[in-house]
C-alpha cells in the first residue's frame, strides 16, 4: 500500500508549493539505514582511536615495565631450576630406597 504526503515548501514570496510524494516502506527504511550506519561508522571510528591512544600510553610507559617483567622472569627461572633439582634428587633417594635391601623379618613377629 502506497500513501501520499504533502510537504510544503516555501517559493518566492507568498506562494507555497504543496508537493505530493508517495511514502512507502522501502522509502522510510533507506534514511533510517543511513542514519544507523552512520551512528555506527563513528562508534568503529571512535573505539579504533581509543585503541590507538591505548598503544600509544603502553609504548610510552612499557620500557620501564618491560625491564621490570624480565627480571621477574629470570628470577623465576632460576627458581623453577632449583625446583626441578631438588624434585630431581628427591626421585633418586626414593629409588635408592626402594632398591635397598630389606632387613629379615624377626622371629618373634611371625
Amino acid at each position: 500500500m502506497c500513501r501520499w504526503s504533502v510537504r510544503v515548501v516555501p517559493a518566492q514570496g507568498r506562494r507555497l508549493i504543496l508537493i505530493y510524494t508517495p511514502i512507502d516502506k522501502t522509502s522510510l527504511a533507506i534514511p533510517v539505514a543511513v542514519i544507523v550506519f552512520s551512528g555506527l561508522e563513528k562508534v568503529w571510528r571512535l573505539r579504533v582511536e581509543e585503541a590507538r591512544a591505548r598503544a600509544r600510553a603502553v609504548e610510552a610507559a612499557g620500557s620501564g615495565d618491560v625491564e621490570a617483567l624480565r627480571a621477574e622472569l629470570a628470577e623465576l627461572r632460576q627458581q623453577l631450576s632449583d625446583v626441578q633439582e631438588r624434585l630431581d634428587f628427591t626421585e633418586r633417594v626414593l629409588i635408592q630406597d626402594r632398591d635397598r635391601p630389606r632387613l629379615p623379618e624377626s622371629r618373634e613377629a611371625r
